[in-house]
């Protein structure tokens, strides 16, 4: 038998209490370990139910802020992942099949827009006949009664 050969031999006699039964120390180690990998398996359970729960609740909110049923959060897959620009991605590659028209892509809102044409339109309007008269009546009114008188004429013009 070679010196190594007797090395582990050596080992064997300690973890064996002789009748070929492992060693009250080698059970405890073995429940403890079955123990651990146990609670590692809980552990790994409860982190996986907690991710899809938030990834879920991520989901809806981000839908919900876009004024989308969150259910369809239930058949957005799992390889989308649960950012807004993902989510987004998603919903303009397949928002037809739910009716979801993808975002106006001109990021002007109606009322600027419509302003804008409103003081194009201001720009190329002529100055009324008469402006300068009213103005100067208006200037040289002495009383209330005058102006009054003033702005009342100028309304029917």
């Amino acid at each position: 038998m070679s010196a190594q050969q007797g090395q582990w031999s050596d080992e064997a006699d300690d973890l064996d209490d002789g009748d070929g039964r492992d060693s009250s120390v080698l059970r405890d180690l073995r429940k403890a370990n079955a123990a651990k990998e146990k609670r590692i398996k809980e552990l790994e359970e409860s982190l996986s139910t907690f991710q899809k729960t938030t990834r879920e609740q991520t989901i809806k909110t981000l839908l919900e802020s876009r004024e989308l049923n969150p259910k369809i959060a239930a058949l957005i897959p799992e390889s989308v992942e649960p950012t807004e620009e993902a989510v987004e991605g998603w919903i303009t590659e397949y928002g037809d099949v739910f009716g979801v028209t993808p975002a106006a892509s001109d990021p002007t809102p109606p009322s600027v827009a419509a302003m804008r044409q409103m003081d194009d339109l201001a720009q190329q309007t002529l100055p009324a006949v008469g402006a300068a008269d009213i103005a100067a009546a208006i200037a040289n009114a002495k009383t209330p009664e005058e102006l009054t008188e003033v702005l009342r004429g100028s309304a029917g013009r």
